[in-house]
């Protein structure tokens, strides 16, 4: 086997670089014009209704909390007990509202 010619290699690789298209600006911004714009209602509407349905089941959360009491003989009705309702729902919410962020994050929808 022989060494690898280096001044051939520099050399060609000049010349590849010397004939390469050279990328155009106007062009570009042409194109990133003509490419259709993203949809910004169907992420607000989705994200809207998700926090419709969850305001839902933070409303209905104490009814629920008594039933599974209701199941579980005694124990949920301690957390409702310790927490109040209200601060039972709003962790609830939170939590449905990290999911959300963490999803559209994920999905590239939001940028930070």
């Amino acid at each position: 086997m022989t060494d690898r010619d280096t001044g051939f290699d520099a050399h060609l690789t000049g010349l590849f670089e010397d004939s390469a298209p050279r990328p155009d600006p106007q062009f570009t911004a042409g194109v990133l014009t003509a490419l259709p714009q993203p949809a910004q209602a169907r992420p607000l509407l989705l994200a809207l209704a998700g926090l419709l349905g969850l305001a839902v089941a933070a409303w209905q959360l104490p009814y629920l909390i008594n039933v599974i009491d209701a199941l579980l003989g005694g124990t949920a009705a301690l957390a409702l007990d310790a927490f109040g309702a209200q601060a039972l729902a709003m962790g609830a919410m939170a939590a449905a509202l990290t999911g959300l962020t963490v999803f559209l994050f994920r999905r590239g929808s939001l940028d930070l």
